[in-house]
């Protein structure tokens, strides 16, 4: 009788610690982020281009350069507009991340290109109008001064499975 009880009070101790134990573990593991050392992994790595002329700040750029690339997205840093102009025409980018004075010319230059990259503007300043035209060129946009970097990269994430659900789209049509 006492090994029956005693198996009876184990199997629901057990019970109950797997059921803890999946109701805790969830909030932990979000898409997105990796295990290890609460790393961000992306979950559509993309090929970006990230244009950044002479006149940006350029420790900035090899920093969002870095993180991109152990993230798991493979990007190019262009700082000339000839440069930028060739990395297009041969190149298969799927975003290009543009500071939001340059996002006009470059906007024309992706519709042009063969592969039609998506722009993400990068926003320097926090003003409204700035914000209303990044929303006029994208859906998603990347504030550097205020924005965590995986925030930064979570709005990378979302602007690729915008993308990958509209080319999936076009192709069933």
């Amino acid at each position: 009788m006492r090994t029956v009880m005693a198996l009876v009070i184990s199997l629901c101790v057990a019970g109950a610690a797997t059921v803890n134990l999946a109701a805790c573990g969830d909030k932990f593991l979000r898409i997105g982020r990796s295990m290890r050392y609460g790393r961000y992994a992306a979950a559509y790595p993309a090929s970006i281009l990230v244009y950044s002329p002479r006149n940006s700040v350029p420790a900035r750029v090899t920093d969002l350069a870095a993180v991109l690339k152990r993230a798991g997205h493979a990007p190019l840093v262009v700082t000339e507009p000839s440069a930028l102009a060739s990395a297009m025409a041969t190149g298969a980018y799927d975003l290009v991340l543009v500071g939001l004075a340059e996002s006009d010319a470059v906007l024309r230059m992706a519709q042009a290109a063969a592969s039609h990259p998506d722009l993400v503007p990068v926003i320097f300043s926090g003003n409204a109008a700035d914000q209303a035209v990044a929303t006029r060129i994208s859906s998603c946009r990347i504030m550097v001064p205020g924005e965590h970097r995986n925030d930064a990269l979570a709005e990378i994430d979302h602007k690729m499975e915008l993308r990958r659900a509209a080319l999936g789209r076009a192709a069933t049509k």
